[in-house]
């Protein structure tokens, strides 16, 4: 296979040391089985799925990929596990290679037989001569008597990422930090950032579905000048706020780092893979339909110390906020709950508006505009949502400020967690939303969406931020673009542990 390498002087600025490279992302809907499964039995599903994930890197390096990226539950699904024991005969004893004195190199390695999945991913790379990376489930005992953290069965069990390269060497595996309504694994403890570099001169860090949503590892990729991101997830929708591809837009704009995201291809339930530069989006994919897809990714990421061609705003394309004491306040409803405030209005042609709503220290603001909309006008909605230790989700703070469409034309249709319509009649000319942010906001994502949950064009969205506020607007007079939403999401961790024992 033909590999870029890219030849430059000792003086070269580490890690960034590369022109381009081409990666490919597969969306993939595993082959699964319901109900108790025996060890044999699993190893089984996932070879199968294994020999498509081979099918696919065979398309990939003929297409001169250098590295590629599979989602997270890609080798056994996410549908049949509730408890420890019930994902226990998927899970296979990983070696770390930051502890290894040489090489781990698990193909045809009879060392590693007892890690046929291990072994073969091992042989995947080295056949093809492609850097992978996928997800799986790592076994590792412990001993309660000697390790207070050790779970009551004497196992840890982490949902886990792990790199390998052309030669079939482990070199990084990754165990996820932030579970998502996952009993059966424990969380990453101590909760590290893993990063791995390839021949190619690209160093990559690892992250797992919704690590991405909070500041850790993501700042401290940051802040070691990582730029480059493989990313497995198998992300669940709730359209239209936060569905996959604006998240991973969103990460990919706010921390200006090339973003390789491959899903899981479950319907629009948990669809949504792509390939991004800077907040650019090169290739992406959202089913918005109930059908199950597979879909393979592949383009050519720039150094994100390269800018892509990408017209810059003049000052009058870049909305202008008002000034909060200047908010209009007498238009639409108002709902309130706890931790949650929804004001609603009607999307009506050539109309425009200003205000702020606030919930506990969270202010958030809106101007929009409205340029057209179908004769069926729409109910939106602006929300200030600062939730805090989420029930039965995630021990974490929640911030929110956004616009999106209501699921019908009454307000008591319009919830930011129960939305499930993916098409807009609204055609905005300009939106800005503008909030007050608590949390770091290195850590705030932007995030949009047009009609069925697709990306809104990279070079009419403009995101901006200091200390203590974010922005994020539109400008979209000469695009005809129908908004679902638009907004800005935060995530806060406030306890690493879990109560997996």
């Amino acid at each position: 296979m033909f590999r870029q390498l890219l030849f430059i002087s000792f003086f070269c600025l580490f890690p960034i040391c590369y022109s381009s490279y081409i990666a490919a992302a597969l969306e993939h809907y595993p082959i699964e089985r319901p109900g108790p499964t025996t060890r044999l039995e699993a190893q089984k599903i996932m070879f199968e799925n294994l020999d498509i994930y081979e099918k696919y890197i065979q398309i990939a390096v003929q297409q001169e990929a250098q590295i590629i990226v599979f989602p997270e539950y890609g080798l056994f699904g996410e549908n049949y596990f509730e408890t420890r024991d019930s994902i226990y005969p998927y899970l296979e004893q990983i070696p770390n290679p930051a502890n290894a004195t040489e090489p781990i190199i698990p193909c045809q390695n009879s060392t590693y037989d007892e890690q046929p999945v291990l072994q073969r991913s091992s042989c995947l790379a080295k056949q093809y001569d492609i850097y992978i990376a996928l997800d799986l489930g790592d076994l590792q005992p412990c001993n309660i008597s000697s390790n207070p953290n050790c779970p009551e069965d004497g196992r840890f069990q982490f949902n886990t990422q792990i790199a390998l390269s052309p030669t079939g060497q482990l070199l990084a595996k990754y165990h996820k930090i932030h579970l998502f309504e996952e009993p059966f694994y424990n969380p990453a403890d101590p909760p590290l950032p893993v990063s791995f570099t390839t021949d190619f001169g690209v160093t990559f860090g690892m992250l797992i579905c919704f690590d991405m949503a909070f500041q850790t590892p993501s700042f401290e990729y940051a802040e070691q000048g990582i730029k480059d991101i493989v990313f497995s997830t198998a992300w669940v929708n709730t359209p239209p706020v936060q569905t996959a591809t604006q998240a991973q837009q969103g990460w990919s704009m706010n921390y200006q780092a090339n973003f390789i995201a491959a899903n899981l291809g479950d319907s629009y339930h948990t669809s949504g893979s792509g390939i991004y530069h800077n907040g650019t989006v090169l290739t992406s994919y959202f089913n918005p339909h109930k059908n199950t897809s597979e879909q393979l990714l592949i383009a050519t990421l720039l150094s994100s110390n390269e800018n892509m061609t990408r017209p810059v705003p003049s000052q009058n394309q870049k909305n202008t906020f008002t000034s909060p004491s200047s908010l209009s306040d007498d238009f639409g409803s108002l709902n309130e709950s706890k931790g949650t405030v929804i004001r609603t209005f009607k999307a009506l042609k050539g109309s425009s508006g200003s205000f702020e709503v606030t919930v506990n220290n969270l202010t958030c603001s809106v101007n929009y505009t409205v340029s057209d909309t179908t004769p069926e006008e729409d109910l939106f909605a602006f929300a200030a949502i600062d939730v805090h230790q989420i029930p039965l989700i995630f021990p974490s703070s929640l911030e929110y400020c956004g616009l999106f469409r209501c699921n019908g034309g009454t307000d008591d249709l319009c919830s930011f967690y129960l939305v499930r319509g993916l098409e807009s009649n609204t055609n905005f000319s300009s939106i800005s939303v503008w909030g007050t942010f608590q949390s770091d906001v290195y850590g705030v994502l932007p995030l949009a969406a047009s009609n069925e949950g697709q990306n809104l064009p990279s070079e009419l969205v403009y995101y901006e931020k200091s200390d203590t506020w974010a922005s994020f607007s539109i400008s979209a007079v000469d695009a005809n673009i129908n908004v679902l939403d638009f907004g800005i999401f935060s995530a806060t961790s406030l306890d690493f542990k879990s109560a997996n024992k």
